[in-house]
């Protein structure tokens, strides 16, 4: 079953800033709301306070002028024109409690209400109300207003401010979509390269153009390209050695195959069939070679360092896998060690192989009667590994050359040339230092490991 696509990065950019601006504005709308309110309120308590200063001041001005036909009680109702006035309402009373004005639909506000701003609740609806009395003439005066005024005010505002902002959120996101599909198109040109390229030649990517951030992703891809390439062309060097290397003992099988075939006296064919044996034995041992050093390449890729491993039981195993050999030659074989473990981090199978192919090649190059020494030492920074032989040695300007695959020392010896590159592998892995050295003035060979503590 094919995997879940992931949302793309255009809608996912989409989204996320479509609730950015989407929590933006209700911030602002929270903001608006807050301080239209304000606003109204201080503009609607200024204009009822302005008013009942109006009116004293007019009733203190029909007063005097009236002085010998007072006031009566002004009827207000037949004098509504629009259907706010009836939230809007003003009374006026006389010192002695008799009023002087009343508006229509103005409730009965109380008589002693304290002078300034207060709210009421009349008749189940709240009002907003300014009482004022005049220290000089006793008049009592009272203007209010109906509060769901001012809240239908700001909801006014509120949703005008808010209305047209609501009305461009699609637009917005047309115009996100299109910038952000403008601002991938370098990756997918990019893509499009990658994908055109031909895999047996993983040419650099032209990043002229790219902008900063693909720029960052092409120089990344480059790099894994160059070291693809160089893999690549390690293992066609490798694939050409091995199958010239298979091809030598398989012609000989053949050769010695067809001698067998036409062998007329029982002595020439043992022989040939001996020496068949003896190519199966080498393509077999060149099979596991070359099996040996893939599974190496594969816990180098992995980075398969786990475990916990000490390298002292590996040495004591590997010296009694090989005693009897050495024993049958007469070769002293030798473990040296000042302590009693030596742990490292690593894969205990990669080590144990490692040194197999270290100590199998010391008794190769061996002279019967020979030494082979194994050394285990620690340092402040490193544990130390080293297997000296006393064979004839190596000259010291093709040691190098000797960690190469199909690499040998003696070319008239019997091998397939990997054992020491399937070591240096095998240090690579554990980020060890390999290196060779003359064993001493008589001769021999000795290969030293450091692996860090």
């Amino acid at each position: 079953m094919a995997a879940d696509r992931q949302p793309s990065i255009r809608r996912r950019l989409l989204v996320v800033l479509m609730l950015v601006i989407a929590a933006t504005w209700l911030g602002v709308g929270i903001k608006v709301n807050f301080d239209a309110h304000h606003e109204v309120e201080e503009v609607y308590d200024a204009n009822l306070a302005q008013t009942a200063r109006m009116l004293v001041g007019l009733m203190i001005h029909e007063i005097k002028e009236r002085q010998s036909n007072p006031i009566g009680n002004i009827n207000m109702d037949a004098m509504i024109e629009h259907p706010y006035e009836t939230k809007i309402a003003m009374r006026v009373r006389y010192p002695s409690g008799t009023e002087a004005l009343r508006s229509s639909g103005a409730p009965d506000f109380p008589d002693d209400a304290p002078h300034g701003f207060h709210s009421l609740n009349l008749n189940g609806q709240t009002w907003r109300v300014f009482s004022l009395l005049d220290k000089d003439t006793g008049l009592w005066v009272q203007t209010g207003q109906r509060l769901e005024v001012r809240q239908e005010l700001v909801d006014h505002i509120v949703y005008r401010s808010l209305a047209s902002l609501l009305v461009g959120l699609p637009v917005f996101a047309l115009v996100i979509w299109w910038s952000v599909g403008r601002g991938l198109r370098p990756l997918e040109r990019l893509g499009g390269k990658v994908e055109a390229m031909d895999p047996e030649a993983l040419h650099p990517v032209d990043d002229r153009g790219a902008p900063e951030e693909v720029h960052i992703l092409v120089i990344s891809l480059n790099r894994l390209f160059a070291r693809l390439r160089q893999t690549l062309e390690k293992e066609r060097h490798f694939t050409a050695d091995a199958a010239h290397e298979l091809r030598t003992p398989l012609a000989a099988i053949k050769t010695q195959a067809q001698v067998a075939q036409r062998a007329t006296d029982d002595a020439q064919r043992k022989k040939a069939l001996a020496s068949i044996i003896d190519g199966v034995d080498r393509a077999t041992h060149l099979a596991g070679q070359l099996l040996t050093l893939a599974r190496a390449d594969a816990a180098y890729t992995e980075q398969k360092l786990n475990q916990t491993v000490d390298l002292y039981p590996i040495a004591k195993e590997t010296l009694a896998a090989v005693a009897s050999d050495a024993m049958a030659r007469n070769i002293e074989v030798s473990l040296e060690s000042g302590e009693p473990g030596y742990p490292l981090t690593g894969d205990a199978a990669m080590l144990g192989i490692m040194l197999r192919n270290l100590v199998d090649n010391a008794l190769k190059y061996s002279p019967d009667g020979g030494r082979l020494k194994v050394r285990l030492a620690r340092t402040s920074s490193a544990i130390e590994l080293s297997v000296t032989d006393s064979g004839p040695g190596i000259p010291e300007e093709k040691m190098a050359e000797l960690f190469q695959r199909f690499k040998r020392g003696n070319n008239s010896t019997m091998g397939a040339g990997l054992g020491l590159s399937i070591v240096k592998r095998i240090c690579d892995i554990h980020h060890a230092d390999i290196g060779m050295s003359r064993a001493g003035s008589g001769g021999g060979l000795k290969v030293s490991i450091k692996f860090p503590a």
